[in-house]
Formats: C-alpha cells, structure tokens, sequence
C-alpha cells in the first residue's frame, strides 16, 4: 500500500503525498479497456518535444516512475467505443480518494485507479490505470442509474431502485449487514417502508441514498450522528433518517461529507447533520447534530437546487445560478476570497466571463464548478493540479480549469481528494491533478 493510502487510512484526510509523485495540472482523458487511440503512439513520441496544447496536439511535459505531469489535455484511449455518455442515462462521473468511476449511457459502470479493498468492483483487488468493468450487479439484467465513489467503496443504484456496492465494509458501509469487504457488487438491504432508491451519495465511511418517498437512508459510520436517526451507533443496513424541519419536505438531493450529510429539500431549503466542528452544517453553530437542521438563508433570499460537501466544508447551487458554501476555509474552498471560516452560507466570488452555476462538486479541500457556458470553474486547495489551471497556487476565488481536450464542454464533474475529473460533451472524460494511484485513467 503505497504511503499516499496510509496517510488518508490514518488521519482520515491529507497529509504528506508519496514522495518523488508528480500530478498533472491539466485535464488529461481518462482511459478505456485498455485500447490505444490512433495518435497514441505519436503524443508518446511528443513527450520531449516541447509542442504547445492544441485541438489536435498533445504533450506529456514529464515522466517519473509510473507518474506522469501531463500539463495539455491528451487523448491516450478511449472507453468501449459502444459506450458513451448519451441518451438514456445522465452522464456521471464520481471519484473517491485513489479511484474514479464512470457511469456510461449503457448503463454499465467503469472503475480505475486504486483497488486495495476491491473498489473497483471487478472482483480483483490489483489497481487498474485505465477503466475495467464492474459487474455484474446482484440483478442480473439491471442497469446503474447513479453512481457515488466514496473513499475506498462505490455504489450504484440499479434501475430497479435497488443499490449495490463494493469495497471497504469495515462500517458497514455497504449496507448489506455485513463488515466484510466486497470485491463485486452486493446488494444493500431493503430500505425503511418498502422503497426504492433514485440516487446515492457515499463518502468516508458512511452511504446515503434518497428514496422514491422523498425520505432519505443511511448506512455504515455515525460517530457523529451523519446518519440522521438520532443516535451515534453505526448502522450495517439503511435507516431511515429523522423527520426534515420541514415537516411536510421531501429530499430531491444528498450530498455526504466525511462525517456529515446534507439534503436539498423540494422547497429549496437545506437540512444538514452530523459533524459541525467547523461550521459545516451551516446553522450558526459548532454543535454536532444527531438530527437535520435548517442551513441559514442563502445569500439574496435565493434557494438550493443542488449540494456538495467533503470533510468539513459544503457548497450548494442556488437557483439564481450562484453559489454559496460554509465550513472550513483553511485553504479558500468557500471560494469568497478569504480564508475564515464561515458558520453561515457566504456567496462564492463571481465565475470567470459572468458565467453562472449548474453544477457543483467538492473535493478534500477544493470545490468546482460546471458553468452554463460549459466551462470549469475551481477553487481552494490545488497543490497538486487539481483546479486544473495549470498551476500549484491555491485559490480563494473561482480560476477557470484549461480548455479541455478537442475544445469539448463540460456537462458532469467530480472532484477527489487530490484529483478532479468531468464528463465532455464529446462522450469522453478529462482528469487532472494527482494520478499517483492510476485514478487519472490514463
């Protein structure tokens, strides 16, 4: 186990990065099977070459080990050339600390980068550089709807509101009445009332999945009450979280940070429980909660639409296409170019070309953002390229990620700890930042 999991294992966040690993500062496209591109053979030979980024031009600026500074785009491989990100599934993308993984309109889920605890899902516990196939799922015709990467387990729910998952299981966070690790697929236990899921959220230790009946259960670690039900005791199989301060509200949305959770509610409003050391529940307060509480209005009396969260920060999109997030800001991943942190939402500084939000996502100590023209806007931590911008300098505002490769768009995000990665509108994936586990895909 390279010294880059025994450091997240430990402290449960960043410490020191494997000594002598060089990350890639620029979207870099995530492989496929294994295939080679046509061009790959000659991007090879660009390596030394010095070339500038083009549409159709690639460079690899450095290689050390098995680690690779990409610092332009470069297409290297591709997915099963059968499977997009198109019609008949939303495209996603998820990533944990050393995996990524794919949701293909297919309905087939790809997996790379680390697989200590078989998170890749392809019954192996050997890392893969390029994408492998997960399956197959506990029912067998069953496609993935939603996806959701946590730190060393994945899940995906079927299209028969089912959800499977597999990897690390020493707290039960795969749902299935068991603390036995799982490299393939297996199906968590049935949730409260008889529903089915309609999409997923996983994170350190701990799954949530919201129902069909708008309510919202979870699973595996709750040191800190990140279940919801009140209590502090670890759950092996879903329960169903506390009543919303919003009694009649029904969850639309979840978001899991590493000790807490938080759901978008369909008035707009936000409930968040769990760990709150540094504000992250964004209710005024550093008490932990075992029950959701109401997040404090968002800036201009707008509402939420969608929600992020990582260790001890959260973002939300609100429906003016702003952003707004609370928590920790040690590293400016509240993005309103300072460093306190916030017990309360704080309005992210304006996106590059007054672009406006329609997705978000957050990493360790980083968020990004895709914008309505299609581009990537990232902030906070970056030390290892993962805002993309071609740079190692943190940053307290939104910098726009490069051009991506082909001068596609971006439709989906995803960003690990030290890593990010999006879904074009070309049906391709760009990755960037730290790659020293294979999570790059390339």
């Amino acid at each position: 186990m390279s010294s880059a999991r025994v450091r997240r294992l430990v402290v449960v966040a960043a410490g020191a990065l494997m000594a002598g690993s060089v990350g890639s500062s620029l979207p870099v496209l995530a492989l496929s099977d294994g295939s080679q591109s046509p061009e790959a053979a000659v991007e090879q030979a660009e390596i030394d070459s010095g070339s500038g980024f083009g549409v159709k031009s690639s460079v690899v600026a450095g290689v050390s080990g098995n680690f690779a500074s990409v610092l332009a785009p470069k297409t290297t491989g591709i997915f099963d050339r059968s499977a997009t990100f198109g019609t008949g599934v939303t495209p996603q993308v998820s990533a944990g600390v050393g995996h990524t993984c794919a949701l293909l309109n297919t309905g087939v889920v790809n997996c790379w980068g680390n697989n200590d605890f078989g998170q890749l899902g392809n019954n192996s516990i050997a890392e893969s550089l390029v994408p492998v196939a997960v399956g197959p799922f506990t029912v067998g015709s069953a496609s993935a709807v939603s996806i959701a990467a946590g730190r060393d387990h994945t899940c995906a729910v079927l299209d028969t509101g089912v959800v499977n998952c597999w990897g690390q299981n020493s707290k039960g966070q795969l749902g299935n009445d068991s603390t036995a690790d799982s490299l393939v697929p297996v199906a968590v236990d049935a949730f409260t009332d008889g529903a089915t899921a309609v999409s997923i959220a996983a994170s350190h230790d701990h799954t949530c999945a919201v129902l069909n009946t708008g309510a919202v259960n979870c699973w595996g670690n709750n040191e800190f009450g990140q279940l919801g039900n009140n209590s502090t005791d670890d759950s092996l199989v879903p329960v169903a979280v506390d009543p919303f301060t919003v009694g009649s509200a029904s969850a639309v949305a979840i978001a899991v940070g590493s000790e807490h959770t938080c759901a978008v509610l369909d008035t707009g409003v936000v409930n968040c429980w769990g760990y709150n050391h540094k504000g992250q529940l964004g209710n005024n307060s550093t008490d932990d909660s075992l029950v959701p509480v109401a997040v404090d209005p968002f800036t201009d009396g707008a509402t939420a639409v969608s929600i992020a969260a990582d260790l001890y920060h959260t973002c939300a999109v609100l429906n003016t296409g702003v952003v707004n997030c609370w928590g920790y800001n040690g590293y400016g991943q509240l993005g309103n170019n300072s460093t306190d942190d916030s017990l309360v939402p704080v309005a992210v500084d304006p996106f590059t070309d007054g672009a406006t939000a329609v997705s978000i996502a957050a990493g360790y100590r980083q968020v990004c953002a895709v914008l309505d023209t299609g581009v990537v806007n990232c902030w906070g931590h970056n030390h290892k390229g993962q805002l993309g911008n071609n740079s190692t300098d943190d940053s307290l505002v939104p910098v726009a990620v490069d051009p991506f490769t082909d001068g596609a768009t971006a439709v989906a995000i995803a960003v690990g700890d030290f890593h990010t990665c999006a879904v074009l509108d070309t049906g391709v994936v760009n990755c960037w930042g730290y790659g020293g586990e294979g999570q790059l895909g390339n």
